[in-house]
Protein backbone atom coordinates (compact mmCIF):
# COMPACT_ATOMS: atom_id res chain seq x y z
CA UNK A 1 0.00 0.00 0.00
CA UNK A 2 2.91 2.27 1.00
CA UNK A 3 4.64 1.54 -2.28
CA UNK A 4 1.31 2.06 -4.42
CA UNK A 5 0.84 5.95 -2.33
CA UNK A 6 4.46 6.28 -2.91
CA UNK A 7 3.95 6.28 -6.77
CA UNK A 8 0.72 8.52 -6.65
CA UNK A 9 3.16 10.99 -4.84
CA UNK A 10 5.71 11.13 -6.96
CA UNK A 11 3.26 11.15 -9.84
CA UNK A 12 1.51 14.45 -8.32
CA UNK A 13 5.21 15.73 -7.51
CA UNK A 14 6.65 15.23 -11.53
CA UNK A 15 3.38 16.08 -12.90
CA UNK A 16 2.90 19.56 -10.80
CA UNK A 17 -0.43 18.17 -10.41
CA UNK A 18 -1.04 18.51 -6.92
CA UNK A 19 -4.00 16.64 -5.21
CA UNK A 20 -5.74 16.97 -1.78
CA UNK A 21 -4.83 13.69 0.28
CA UNK A 22 -7.10 13.75 4.13
CA UNK A 23 -5.32 11.42 5.71
CA UNK A 24 -5.13 10.45 9.36
CA UNK A 25 -2.81 12.47 11.52
CA UNK A 26 -1.01 9.40 12.83
CA UNK A 27 -0.53 8.24 9.27
CA UNK A 28 1.44 11.79 8.76
CA UNK A 29 3.28 10.94 11.68
CA UNK A 30 4.47 7.66 10.20
CA UNK A 31 4.97 9.42 6.62
CA UNK A 32 7.53 11.65 8.56
CA UNK A 33 9.59 9.26 10.38
CA UNK A 34 8.03 9.45 14.11
CA UNK A 35 8.45 5.92 14.66
CA UNK A 36 6.64 5.88 18.29
CA UNK A 37 3.33 7.44 18.69
CA UNK A 38 2.35 8.06 22.48
CA UNK A 39 -0.33 10.72 22.08
CA UNK A 40 -3.45 9.86 23.55
CA UNK A 41 -4.99 12.36 21.32
CA UNK A 42 -4.21 9.88 18.15
CA UNK A 43 -5.90 7.13 19.89
CA UNK A 44 -9.06 9.30 20.82
CA UNK A 45 -9.33 9.98 16.96
CA UNK A 46 -8.47 6.75 16.18
CA UNK A 47 -10.41 4.22 18.14
CA UNK A 48 -12.94 6.08 20.91
CA UNK A 49 -13.72 2.92 22.62
CA UNK A 50 -10.39 2.24 23.82
CA UNK A 51 -9.22 5.83 24.96
CA UNK A 52 -12.54 5.50 27.18
CA UNK A 53 -11.43 2.57 28.72
CA UNK A 54 -8.20 4.01 29.47
CA UNK A 55 -9.95 6.97 30.69
CA UNK A 56 -12.43 5.13 32.85
CA UNK A 57 -9.43 3.04 34.52
CA UNK A 58 -8.28 6.35 35.37
CA UNK A 59 -11.03 7.68 36.65
CA UNK A 60 -11.49 4.58 39.22
CA UNK A 61 -8.01 4.96 40.56
CA UNK A 62 -8.99 8.14 41.93
CA UNK A 63 -12.82 7.71 42.85
CA UNK A 64 -12.38 4.19 44.25
CA UNK A 65 -10.89 2.33 47.21
CA UNK A 66 -8.17 -0.15 46.72
CA UNK A 67 -10.18 -2.89 47.39
CA UNK A 68 -13.70 -1.99 45.32
CA UNK A 69 -10.85 -1.24 42.63
CA UNK A 70 -9.59 -4.50 42.89
CA UNK A 71 -13.08 -6.29 42.51
CA UNK A 72 -13.98 -4.20 39.56
CA UNK A 73 -11.10 -5.39 37.93
CA UNK A 74 -9.93 -8.52 39.64
CA UNK A 75 -9.27 -10.47 35.99
CA UNK A 76 -7.57 -7.77 34.42
CA UNK A 77 -3.90 -8.86 33.39
CA UNK A 78 -1.03 -6.84 31.47
CA UNK A 79 -2.68 -8.40 27.83
CA UNK A 80 -3.92 -6.56 25.27
CA UNK A 81 -7.45 -5.93 25.89
CA UNK A 82 -7.16 -6.57 29.45
CA UNK A 83 -8.64 -9.73 29.70
CA UNK A 84 -7.20 -13.65 28.99
CA UNK A 85 -8.77 -15.37 26.10
CA UNK A 86 -9.72 -18.96 26.64
CA UNK A 87 -6.70 -19.95 23.84
CA UNK A 88 -3.27 -18.84 25.62
CA UNK A 89 -1.52 -18.85 22.66
CA UNK A 90 -4.12 -15.39 21.38
CA UNK A 91 -2.65 -13.62 24.04
CA UNK A 92 -0.40 -10.51 23.50
CA UNK A 93 1.48 -9.45 26.67
CA UNK A 94 2.01 -5.85 26.84
CA UNK A 95 4.81 -6.73 28.96
CA UNK A 96 7.01 -9.64 29.77
CA UNK A 97 4.79 -11.90 32.26
CA UNK A 98 2.25 -9.64 31.42
CA UNK A 99 0.09 -12.78 31.81
CA UNK A 100 0.82 -13.60 35.23
CA UNK A 101 0.70 -9.65 36.48
CA UNK A 102 -2.57 -8.55 37.63
CA UNK A 103 -3.82 -4.75 37.11
CA UNK A 104 -3.86 -2.91 40.75
CA UNK A 105 -4.73 0.24 41.59
CA UNK A 106 -1.15 1.04 42.00
CA UNK A 107 0.12 -0.15 38.40
CA UNK A 108 -2.86 1.67 36.49
CA UNK A 109 -0.52 4.34 34.71
CA UNK A 110 1.70 1.57 33.58
CA UNK A 111 -0.79 -0.70 32.29
CA UNK A 112 -2.67 2.53 30.37
CA UNK A 113 0.49 3.84 29.16
CA UNK A 114 1.49 0.56 27.62
CA UNK A 115 -1.68 -0.31 26.18
CA UNK A 116 -1.70 3.12 24.41
CA UNK A 117 1.40 2.18 22.91
CA UNK A 118 0.39 -1.10 21.70
CA UNK A 119 -3.03 0.46 20.44
CA UNK A 120 -0.67 3.21 18.14
CA UNK A 121 2.09 1.30 17.17
CA UNK A 122 0.74 -2.20 16.24
CA UNK A 123 0.40 -1.60 12.70
CA UNK A 124 4.03 -0.65 12.74
CA UNK A 125 5.06 -3.76 14.74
Amino acid sequence: MLYFFGVIIGYCILSTNPISLTMHPSFWKNVVGIENLTDEADLASMDIASYNFIKDLRNQREKLTDEQFDFNNEDLRFVFGGEVPEKKEDVIELCMSGIDKKLTKANVEEFCTLTVHHLLNRASA
